[in-house]
């Protein structure tokens, strides 16, 4: 089933029912691109959002090759407002979820 399902299409199933706590009139940037920029900076270390932001900008040619990124880059101010609202339990659920199926433990 994997072999059949696009890595962003992967993360996209596990992610995609999470509440965008955001107004609707003033969306800019799409939920599962702030998502997916967020944990490629994260496994690059990136611990903070200003990190996180610096991680897209210096990206972003890579990033749009599989991400929309109409609008370019989140500003660090848009990741720390969006993360800030999101609930916690929901994200991470979404991508424990997305985890176990991505990387399987077999409990070795």
């Amino acid at each position: 089933m994997l072999a059949t399902v696009s890595p962003i299409g992967l993360i996209e199933t596990h992610v995609g029912n999470l509440q965008d706590p955001r107004a609707s009139h003033g969306i800019l940037h799409k939920l599962l691109d702030i998502l997916i920029i967020k944990i490629c900076a994260v496994i690059c270390e990136a611990d903070n959002f200003v990190a996180i932001a610096v991680y897209g900008k210096e990206k972003e040619e890579w990033l749009k090759t599989f991400l929309e990124l109409a609008n370019g880059i989140p500003s660090v101010d848009t990741f720390e407002r969006l993360f800030a609202r999101l609930k916690p339990e929901a994200l991470q659920k979404s991508v424990i979820s997305w985890t176990e199926l991505a990387y399987p433990f077999d409990g070795e």
